[in-house]
């Protein structure tokens, strides 16, 4: 791959971005990429080479959109996994991460079918882990509250998904969060323990 996009004399780095950088638009001293450089086709390679639920909040300083990330297991090894910038604005740090937990609950959906097709013993029910206590609340609240009520009504549908066992929320701190890697930058530590948890290497 990286003699294809002729980069194989380029330096190693231990993570994907530098700790804690902030990406935005381009600046009046960079140069655009040429209109025939194989940027689509690079970041599908990068992507199929890369190996929970979790969010940034206001991450893109352009947009002060939010990132969404989840990564599901099987057999301690990752299967699926997605990193997406929301399509609109969160408000607060628990809207950004009911968002995301939304987006996972549909592939949590997905998977538990496709699984189900193959193993028809599998477990009914798929645990999601969210290192965010007030979102877990908030999914479990099935009257509502003020800080969601604005929230587009398809996102809701979590809530009739927990409540009928479809899936089960689950607190899990942050330190342990695989999915941190997926929407922003982390140290290296972090990318390595990450790395093998969703690759189902750690001991």
């Amino acid at each position: 791959m990286l003699q294809r996009f002729g980069m194989q004399d380029c330096k190693p780095a231990a993570t994907p971005l530098p700790n804690k950088a902030v990406l935005g638009p381009r600046g009046p001293d960079e140069q655009p990429l040429p209109p025939q450089a194989p940027y689509g086709s690079l970041v599908h390679t990068v992507m199929l080479a890369s190996y929970y639920v979790d969010a940034s909040w206001g991450e893109d300083p352009s947009t002060r959109k939010s990132q969404s990330g989840y990564v599901f297991t099987l057999g301690n090894a990752a299967i699926s996994w997605k990193s997406k910038l929301q399509t609109t604005v969160a408000l607060s740090s628990t809207e950004a991460e009911y968002l995301a937990l939304s987006a996972a609950v549909k592939e949590a959906l997905f998977l538990r079918n496709l699984v189900g097709d193959v193993l028809p013993s599998a477990a009914k029910t798929i645990v999601l882990h969210e290192d965010n206590q007030s979102t877990i609340k908030q999914a479990l609240n099935l009257t509502g509250s003020e800080r969601t009520k604005h929230v587009d009504i398809r996102h809701h549908f979590l809530k009739a998904h927990v409540a009928n066992g479809d899936v089960r929320l689950e607190y899990l701190p942050t330190a342990q969060q695989p999915a941190d890697a997926l929407t922003k930058p982390v140290d290296r530590v972090k990318v390595s323990l990450f790395s093998q948890i969703m690759l189902g290497t750690t001991a």
